[in-house]
């Protein structure tokens, strides 16, 4: 399991529940992160660390599944699984056809995501996410023309990109 920004979590409390969240149908041993002798279905892994808490739907259909786990970095008063970043920006030059373009930003660690179409402008804007670090795709149709990564906190509630593209 991994903090918002990528660092390995130290003795994480990891849950395995059925899909409505309702039954628990496993938890790992004191000694590992490892939960085995799972029936091929979808669940729910929940996990935390502190007051830090990541949840994620699985799906198990093969013997060995892999699941990397983000915990979001909450601060003040905020509580559960929103934020209050920003993440915004301008796409340079101006598209075109800026109705063809829009942007992806996708949680690195964390299991959170979002889009923004792009305005005639060339301006984008998505947000309510946790503090960490997030993968921005900009797309014009289903071709991908930029793809980069940023690092969120609270010092700056509202990251603003400029994005040039060719």
């Amino acid at each position: 399991m991994f903090g918002a920004f990528g660092e390995r979590v130290a003795n994480p409390l990891l849950r395995l529940y059925s899909r409505d969240g309702q039954h628990e149908i496993a938890k790992p041993n004191q000694e590992s992160t490892e939960i085995v002798g799972v029936p091929f279905g979808e669940y729910v892994l929940s996990g935390g660390s502190g007051t830090a808490l990541g949840k994620r739907e699985i799906i198990v259909n093969k013997k060995d599944v892999w699941v990397r786990l983000g915990l979001g970095l909450f601060v003040g008063n905020q509580n559960g699984s929103g934020g209050a970043i920003t993440i915004s920006g301008v796409i340079k030059p101006v598209p075109a056809k800026p109705d063809d373009w829009w942007v992806r930003v996708e949680g690195v660690f964390l299991h959170v995501s979002g889009e923004s179409p792009v305005s005639s402008r060339g301006e984008f804007s998505t947000g309510l996410f946790p503090m960490g670090t997030y993968l921005i795709q900009v797309f014009e149709g289903p071709k991908l023309q930029d793809a980069r990564t940023v690092e969120v906190d609270n010092q700056n509630t509202n990251r603003r990109l400029i994005i040039e593209v060719p």
